[in-house]
C-alpha cells in the first residue's frame, strides 16, 4: 500500500503560518501604510509579504487586528484600484522582502515566538526608514497564527467565482 501521499497530507496539517500584521505612519512625509508579512513556522523565515503606502490617511483607519483574510483582501483591493502611492508602495515592498530575507527574517521570527513587541517594532522601524525617507514612523503592530490548511481554505473561498441569482419573472401580471 502506497502511504507516501497520506504521509505528505498529514505532515502538512501540522504546519502552521504566522501572521504579522502593522499599519504605519510616517509623519514627516505624511505617508500611511499596511503590510502583512507571512512567516513559514517551519522553515523560520518570510515566506510571502503585502505592502501598500499612500498619502491619503484613509489607510491608516484599516485596523490590523482585523482577521488576515479580510486584511489580506483589502491590501489586494487597494493594490487593484490604485489607491495607493505605487513608487513609495514598490520602494517598500521591495525593501522589505530584501531585507527581510534570511537573517532577518529569523530574527523577526524569533522575536515574534518570544512575544518581544518593543523589539520587532524596533526592527521593523529601522527597516521602514529608507523606503519611506523618514525617521519619524509610529508602528501598529498583531500577530496571528494559523495553520496551513485554514489558509488554503479561506483563499480558496475568497477565489470562488460568485453566483448571482437571475431574477424570476412576475407570474400573473399581465
Amino acid at each position: 500500500m502506497d502511504t507516501y501521499g497520506l504521509y505528505n497530507d498529514l505532515e502538512s496539517e501540522g504546519q502552521n503560518t504566522i501572521i504579522l500584521k502593522s499599519k504605519f505612519k510616517a509623519i514627516d512625509t505624511n505617508t500611511y501604510g499596511l503590510f502583512m508579512i507571512f512567516l513559514n513556522e517551519d522553515m523560520r523565515m518570510v515566506e510571502n509579504l503585502i505592502a501598500v503606502a499612500s498619502h491619503y490617511s484613509s489607510i491608516y483607519d484599516m485596523d490590523p487586528s482585523l482577521p488576515w483574510f479580510t486584511l489580506e483582501e483589502s491590501l489586494i483591493n487597494l493594490k487593484w484600484k490604485g489607491d495607493i502611492a505605487v513608487n513609495i508602495t514598490v520602494d517598500l515592498q521591495n525593501y522589505l522582502e530584501s531585507s527581510l530575507d534570511r537573517d532577518r527574517g529569523n530574527e523577526l521570527y524569533s522575536l515574534i515566538k518570544n512575544n518581544d513587541y518593543m523589539k520587532i517594532e524596533s526592527l521593523l522601524i529601522a527597516i521602514l526608514m529608507k523606503p519611506l525617507t523618514d525617521r519619524n514612523i509610529e508602528l501598529e503592530i498583531v500577530s496571528e497564527t494559523i495553520s496551513r490548511e485554514e489558509m488554503r481554505l479561506k483563499r480558496a473561498e475568497r477565489n470562488k467565482p460568485k453566483t448571482t441569482k437571475k431574477a424570476e419573472p412576475q407570474k400573473g401580471a399581465q
